[in-house]
């Protein structure tokens, strides 16, 4: 039987006049989860197609999502910006705001940028930095050179910063290496299987070091009698 199970449904609000889709999230048989997402064009600041999500648990608000798209000036050069606007249940002082971009780095590639706003700044409280790089084997738990998928992040209010100085690109608090590799596990007898791997380094007195190294897989497993369900 599934672990879990998505129904997505359409449906017409006649109060809002508005076309609605569904999204029903069910764990074990439990609805855990529901979605109402729909799209609407704005006038506000400019003409704007914006989409809508509502999500419910149990009937409770949890939270409340705009998200939409502008062509922007970044670097010098003209970029699609995704912003993405969160209200925690829905409460207007309970906003976070992040703002993704794509710059093509000469030595890095195609790197994508997600600045996250907060507390009502408007400075970014953290800045995301994410690239595809080859690593070598000295580099990674792998013992061998790979290409990886790195995340960097550079939050704010780090080493003396102060309530009107950004997150700076030059001080970066954690980095993240993500990959496939084929590893025993704790629970394989000595098997390798294809997981994958997610390295975690902090910024341990301006040095960064590894923190963790996390295996993350799939597996099926009984319970009850004669039931089966994957689990990660």
């Amino acid at each position: 039987a599934p672990m879990s199970i998505q129904i997505k449904s359409k449906r017409y609000n006649s109060d809002a006049n508005r076309l609605e889709t569904v999204i029903d999230t069910y764990e074990s048989g439990i609805n855990t989860s529901t979605q109402i997402v729909w799209t609407e064009i704005t006038s506000e600041l400019a003409p704007r197609l914006v989409t809508h999500i509502e999500t419910y648990e149990l009937d409770i608000l949890v939270s409340v999502q705009l998200s939409w798209k502008n062509k922007e000036t970044v670097n010098g050069k003209e970029t699609i910006v995704t912003y993405t606007v969160t209200y925690a249940f829905g409460e207007q002082s309970l906003k976070t705001l992040e703002k993704t971009y794509y710059v093509k780095d000469a030595v890095l590639g195609l790197v994508t940028f997600i600045e996250t706003y907060e507390f009502g700044l408007d400075t970014p409280t953290s800045i995301k930095k994410i690239y595809y790089a080859r690593k070598e084997a000295n580099e990674l738990t792998a013992g061998e050179a790979r290409v990886v998928k790195v995340t960097e992040l550079y939050e704010y209010n780090l080493k003396g910063a102060t309530s009107n100085r950004p997150a700076e690109t030059g001080e970066i608090s954690s980095k993240q290496y993500l990959y496939w590799d084929n590893r025993a596990t704790h629970d394989s007898n000595g098997n390798k299987r294809l997981i994958r791997v997610v390295e975690n380094f902090m910024d341990i007195g301006g040095a960064l070091l590894r923190d963790s190294v996390q295996y993350v897989y799939y597996k099926k497993e009984s319970f009850g009698s004669n039931n089966q369900r994957v689990i990660q």
